[in-house]
């Protein structure tokens, strides 16, 4: 957790953010290279601050070199913006605290999760540290931001459980949600409560919450990361908009961009 404390401020215990970034994004599960933190901060003005959660200590590597996996086609966020637009929390996110094991996949640590796949070879067990994303949430200066711009959440089979973790600040402080929706109950042993989600169980979820479903823009994986277009079903991956913040998002002109996946 030391990536996380490093990043509080020792007087109000709080997160430091420079006093120029005006918006907050969260990057959920970044396999090897945190592709869609890149697209954000390439492309989007630079009063925005991303913080990007990823446990397995193989992705942890290639995002702070820039190097492994080059077989893969995504694009990896550029080392420059690793501690000044940047942050890397090097730990996972769940409903319940405490030391987890993360399953290590063989064939892409972008598989890796706090379930046992059935459908992957397991490569390594490993220990990891997990809070709730209301841990994190309390540490924002919420007296400098009134939301968190978006937040995209894709951890194998476990989306759901993160979003619950964070209680009445999905309600009344995230404007954008985008969440994985595949078929993951068959690749993994899902043994927790709301792990290996369905579509249904996420629309319920969500619109419980005050959240629709809402139109994305999806950007190609080239290097030059052209928008395609805007959409509802961006194949797995699903964006709602908090109601509340709806006019907020569009008088600001914020974000929900993804990647063609």
């Amino acid at each position: 957790m030391e990536s996380l404390y490093r990043l509080l401020s020792t007087n109000t215990g709080k997160l430091s953010i420079p006093a120029n970034i005006k918006y907050i994004k969260l990057d959920i599960g970044l396999s090897y290279g945190a592709p869609y933190s890149q697209l954000w901060l390439s492309r989007l003005s630079p009063d925005r601050i991303v913080f990007g959660f990823e446990p397995n200590r193989k992705s942890i590597q290639c995002i702070k070199t820039g190097k492994g996996f080059e077989h893969f086609p995504y694009p990896r966020i550029n080392t420059q913006y690793i501690d000044d637009r940047f942050f890397l929390i090097e730990c996972a996110l769940d409903d319940e605290t405490g030391i987890k094991k993360l399953y290590m996949t063989d064939n892409d640590p972008g598989t890796s999760s706090l379930y046992k796949p059935t459908c992957f070879g397991v490569e390594e067990v490993i220990e990891i540290p997990c809070i709730r994303l209301r841990n994190f949430f309390e540490m924002i200066p919420w007296d400098r931001f009134e939301f968190v711009e978006h937040i995209k959440v894709d951890t194998q089979a476990n989306d759901l459980r993160i979003l619950m973790s964070g209680d009445e600040y999905i309600r009344n402080r995230v404007v954008y949600i985008t969440i994985e929706c595949g078929n993951e109950k068959a690749q993994y042993q899902c043994d927790k409560e709301y792990s290996g989600y369905t579509r249904e169980d996420i629309y319920k979820y969500m619109n419980d919450n005050g959240f629709e479903l809402c139109s994305t823009p999806v950007y190609s994986l080239d290097g030059e990361m052209r928008l395609l277009s805007s959409n509802h079903n961006h194949r797995y991956n699903l964006t709602f908009v908090n109601k509340r913040f709806k006019d907020i998002a569009i008088s600001a002109g914020l974000d929900c961009s993804l990647l063609l996946e």
